[in-house]
């Protein structure tokens, strides 16, 4: 989750017609976080910034149990700010970015332990606000940063080879402004559970559908989906097994703030004219969106109302089930390996994480809690383990 304009413009007017259109140096076990550790051979695992520990640390949970029990060697200590994280789908590397000195990769180890890949950076060259791993583990891709002002920037895909390093792939890809004369600001970029297409939110720019071939690793042509006017936006996005995906912004008709589905062919394309399927208001400032691993639920992190917003999901058709209250500013969500729970990260020295039972009706039940950082101006990023 980048730190960027969308705190402040996510709150301002985007209509949505009919046509719319993620080296270590040294671990300590802070006493902030719970003092167990885990030494589980199990793989479900989260990974957090926004540490209380600071911001160049990273925390590790194992969350199987439904509660937030420390990685082993968590925190881990960073030479850098994480801005955005990704797991492999074989749970064997983490990669990180920072929005100035590159991508890292670790292993992850037992107990969630994370080595170190090459000293850690692997591309220094490439800065970033959002990170997306394919479904087949073959790819990874990023949304770089942009200058203030600017009304394009560009995607990247690097392949990951044997041991977690990356090669670049496929560059410069361009993502642009869909309304002359609003500025970009790169927010999201997610991959489809399909492998079909990726997406990309831009802020007040809008966003983009592109196609996929995981095959060969390359990227189409995209198409953009337009915001209605300069005072609106798309933030967040999220994408479900059966190809519908979820945006989310100032994106209701007259302005409101709220979350709509649209349909995506397996050729990467925006179905019927790019029609929204469905949409539903939601709290404020929304900047996350995330599908459950059934596809049968999705929620919307409200940063500035500090909820999550839940909805369940049929062919694209949402229905909202309520709202929960969330972590203070909460910035970023992920559901675990199990589908069970949900965490939520935000800002607060005492409950700034919170993982979240998923009912039987898809409906939340906070389980436990942790401390997080307290500044907004640091990242709120989450990965977890498949």
């Amino acid at each position: 989750m980048r730190v960027s304009g969308w705190r402040v413009a996510a709150a301002a007017g985007f209509a949505l017609g009919a046509q719319m259109l993620t080296g270590c140096a040294g671990f300590f076990v802070p006493p902030s976080t719970t003092t167990s550790t885990s030494t589980s051979s199990t793989t479900d695992y989260a990974f957090v910034s926004n540490s209380a520990s600071g911001s160049n640390y990273v925390n590790g949970y194992v969350v199987s149990s439904g509660t937030l029990v420390a990685a082993t060697s968590s925190p881990a200590s960073l030479s850098f700010t994480p801005q955005a994280m990704a797991v492999t789908p074989s749970n064997g590397y983490l990669y990180m970015v920072s929005e100035t000195t590159g991508i890292y990769g670790y292993s992850v180890g037992t107990g969630g332990a994370l080595t170190a890949i090459n000293s850690g950076n692997l591309l220094a060259s490439d800065s970033a606000a959002s990170m997306a791993v394919s479904p087949d583990g073959n790819w990874l891709f990023t949304l770089e940063t942009a200058l203030s002002g600017a009304s394009q920037t560009t995607i990247n895909v690097y392949s990951i080879n044997s041991g977690g390093t990356l090669s670049i792939h496929q560059s410069g890809i361009t993502a642009s402004t869909q309304l002359s004369g609003n500025p970009i600001t790169p927010e999201q970029i997610r991959v489809a559970p399909s492998g079909e297409f990726i997406a990309v939110t831009l802020g007040t720019g809008g966003a983009e559908v592109y196609p996929f071939t995981t095959s060969s690793g390359t990227v189409g042509t995209g198409q953009g989906i337009s915001p209605a006017s300069a005072s609106s936006g798309i933030y967040a996005v999220g994408i479900d097994s059966n190809n519908y995906m979820y945006l989310a912004g100032t994106i209701l008709s007259g302005g409101g703030e709220g979350v709509v589905s649209l349909g995506v062919t397996s050729s990467g394309t925006l179905t019927n004219g790019a029609t929204a399927v469905s949409s539903q208001s939601v709290g404020t400032g929304p900047v996350w969106i995330e599908v459950s691993s059934s596809s049968n639920y999705v929620y919307v992190a409200n940063f500035t109302s500090s909820t999550i917003s839940e909805f369940s999901t049929s062919s694209g058709v949402l229905t909202s089930l309520g709202t929960v209250n969330a972590p203070t500013n909460v910035g970023a969500l992920g559901h675990d390996s199990s589908g069970s729970y949900l965490l939520a990260l935000g800002y607060g020295s005492t409950s700034g994480t919170q993982i979240f039972a998923i009912g039987s009706t898809g409906t939340l039940t906070e389980n436990n809690s942790a401390a997080s950082g307290t500044s907004t101006s640091v990242p709120a990023a989450i990965a977890m383990s498949h």
